[in-house]
């Protein structure tokens, strides 16, 4: 989609077309590279677990702070 929006520019303005066409286009991909990972644990509606409600994890991971309600 990036290499459209570049295109695009550069045919409607020439160099100054094609360079307001990949600061425009670099906003969207930036975020996405950045929030992808949160987007796709809220999407499955991944919750936070800790090592009472989940036994099989590594015991060298760091216990949470705050307890869940299985510990509790």
């Amino acid at each position: 989609m990036t290499s459209v929006a570049l295109a695009l520019g550069y045919w409607a303005g020439g160099r100054t077309g094609l360079i307001v066409a990949l600061m425009l286009a670099a906003g969207p991909d930036v975020a996405a590279y950045f929030f992808s990972g949160r987007l796709a644990l809220r999407a499955m509606r991944a919750r936070p677990r800790c090592r009472a409600s989940s036994p099989w994890s590594p015991s060298w991971l760091p216990q949470r702070v705050s307890p869940c309600r299985a510990c509790r």
